[in-house]
C-alpha cells in the first residue's frame, strides 16, 4: 500500500530539490523498519531481502521507461515532449551519429526538473543493447 501511494505519477512529479528526495525516501525507510523481524536490519539490507529498489532509483528506471516508448512511438506524438534525436540533426549536418541518443538542449535556466531536460544525461549515458 505504502509503496504503490510513493510510486504514483512518478513519471509526472519528480521532485527536484534534495530535501524532497531525501523525505521520500525516509518515508520508505521507516516503512521498512516497521516489520518486526526488520529492525536491526540497514536500510539497503532490508532492500535486499525485501527485493526493493531505493525510490530514486525506481524514478530513473521508469523515467528511462517513459523515453522508451516516447522514442518508440508507443505514445501519441502530439502528447508527449519533443526529444529531438542525434540522427535527427546528424541528418541536417552530414554527421553520423547513435540514431537513439538524444540532443542536448541548452537552457538559460536550471530545468533539471523538466522531463526533457533531466533525461538526456541518464538516457545517453546507457548502453546500446539496454536502449534496444
Amino acid at each position: 500500500m505504502g509503496r504503490s501511494h510513493l510510486d504514483y505519477a512518478m513519471a509526472v512529479w519528480h521532485p527536484y530539490k534534495i530535501k524532497h528526495k531525501i523525505t521520500l525516501e525516509n518515508s520508505q525507510r521507516r516503512a521498512t523498519k516497521e516489520l518486526p523481524c526488520m529492525r536491526h536490519l540497514s536500510y539497503i539490507e532490508i532492500l535486499k531481502l525485501l527485493k526493493l529498489l531505493t525510490i530514486e532509483y525506481r524514478r530513473l528506471r521508469i523515467d528511462m521507461i517513459e523515453v522508451y516508448k516516447i522514442i518508440h512511438n508507443i505514445y501519441d506524438q502530439l502528447s508527449v515532449p519533443n526529444l529531438l534525436r542525434i540522427n535527427e540533426i546528424s541528418q541536417r549536418t552530414g554527421n553520423r551519429g547513435d540514431s537513439l541518443k538524444l540532443f542536448t538542449q541548452r537552457a538559460k535556466l536550471d530545468l533539471n526538473k523538466v522531463f526533457p531536460i533531466r533525461i538526456i544525461e541518464p538516457w545517453n549515458s546507457l548502453t546500446d543493447t539496454v536502449v534496444t
